[in-house]
């Protein structure tokens, strides 16, 4: 998949190791759902984390992106999930669990 990334991580000109690139698809997790992207952007975390705020060099490449909109690729469970086709609105972040 096509993706904007953190190559590496480079606190004095941190736009030289934003990528655009191919990655691999992301995997299924339980309680994890995939998105068709529509748009996104680079905002001050993004930044940051080229910059290696709360990210090291070994967890590169990163694909970022703390803001996007899309179309759910598939059901969310439950009695109040979201079902798939509906356009949302992510807020992203990396958890305790990697």
């Amino acid at each position: 998949m096509k993706a904007v990334y953190a190559s590496a991580v480079n606190h004095d000109d941190p736009l030289s190791v934003l990528a655009v690139g191919d990655q691999p698809e992301p995997q299924g997790r339980p309680f994890w759902s995939t998105v068709s992207v529509r748009a996104v952007t680079v905002n001050h975390h993004d930044v940051w984390s080229l910059q290696g705020v709360g990210l090291s060099a070994e967890q590169t490449p990163m694909i970022l992106g703390t803001d996007a909109v899309g179309i759910l690729d598939e059901d969310i469970p439950g009695k109040h999930g979201l079902k798939a086709g509906r356009e949302v609105v992510l807020y992203t972040f990396v958890g305790t669990d990697g």
